[in-house]
């Protein structure tokens, strides 16, 4: 995917990709450096991971103006 959008992906996703650290020794992700798999044991926990990368969730990204 970083090849066709022409973009490092764990360099553009670095935060995200430490932030599942926890559930990658917990054998619920497995990392390397050209993908990220949800395990079949992580599965139930998909929706917690793809959060990571969820800019609306993420509160040192500003979504909207900051008001006046």
């Amino acid at each position: 995917m970083g090849a066709k959008f022409g973009l490092d992906f764990r360099k553009t996703y670095q935060t995200e990709l430490e932030s599942l650290a926890d559930m990658v020794e917990d054998g619920l992700v497995a990392l390397d450096d050209r993908s990220l798999e949800v395990l079949p044991k992580g599965e139930p926990l998909l929706r917690v991971m793809a959060m990571a990368f969820d800019q609306t969730l993420n509160p040192s990204v500003q979504a909207h103006a900051s008001t006046v």
